[in-house]
């Protein structure tokens, strides 16, 4: 029921940690700080003051801290997406059942460490991962840990319309007013928001240059989607094509 949409899943705590290998975003430098990097044919991407200097000049400020006084090898912790009993409930896509690794349904929790890559992710499981997966990794490792599983009142009289619910138990229901408008999230207007920057781009001060310049291109971004839309994408979805931006640039 859950994977056919028949009942939507809430969960009242929730726990998201991406991480990965630090070599992934460092592979995506400029190929020209790459070849400085390089000694006799070999890109070394061995902690070093040279290499935390290009870091910082080439990420934004929280992302680059991650990254500095790191090998390449090493792992990192990139983002968590985190909520409690003090918020409203989350709505979940069916996904994270799908790939559970453990599913308590008494306790009401779930508990995995693998997700799929963005690539492979099916939208009409994952269409919360904007919300819920943030990353700017091409195949992060997720730790996912959610508890208080619960669903609409409205909806499981429905499906059970001649029983009588129990809403003490561990696996609770929650009021319609309790919970987050149902459904696939708003889709943010990317293709307009790209061609603000490229209007950017073709005045005579153009986009900012020099170090710091991808942090100040995200917020700008990031304000005009405020301006527009009084919210704004998680940050590291638009640092995600702001690095194709820079890279373009390069």
């Amino acid at each position: 029921m859950i994977y056919d949409g028949e009942i939507n899943p809430y969960f009242t705590s929730g726990l998201i940690k991406s991480k990965g290998q630090v070599a992934e975003p460092l592979f995506r430098l400029p190929d020209k700080v790459l070849d400085e990097l390089r000694t006799d044919g070999v890109i070394s991407l061995k902690t070093s003051p040279r290499l935390d200097e290009f870091i910082r000049q080439q990420f934004s400020e929280d992302f680059a801290e991650k990254l500095v006084g790191k090998d390449a090898t090493d792992e990192f912790e990139e983002d968590q997406t985190s909520w409690d009993e003090h918020d409203e409930p989350h709505n979940v896509g069916a996904g994270f059942f799908v790939y559970a690794e453990e599913i308590d349904w008494e306790a009401g929790t779930l508990r995995t460490s693998y997700i799929p890559s963005p690539k492979q992710r099916e939208e009409h499981l994952f269409w919360d991962q904007e919300e819920h997966l943030p990353s700017e990794l091409s195949d992060p490792d997720f730790d996912v840990n959610l508890s208080g599983m619960c669903f609409e009142l409205a909806k499981v009289e429905m499906l059970l319309p001649n029983e009588r619910i129990m809403t003490d138990l561990p696996m609770a229901t929650v009021r319609s007013d309790q919970v987050k408008a149902m459904g696939r999230p708003r889709k943010w207007d990317w293709d307009e928001a790209m061609a603000y920057v490229v209007a950017l781009a073709n005045k005579p001060d153009g986009l900012p240059t020099g170090a710091g310049a991808q942090a100040r291109i995200e917020e700008l971004i990031q304000q005009w989607f405020l301006d527009k839309d009084g919210n704004a994408p998680a940050l590291s979805q638009i640092r995600q094509r702001v690095q194709k931006i820079m890279a373009g640039l390069a």
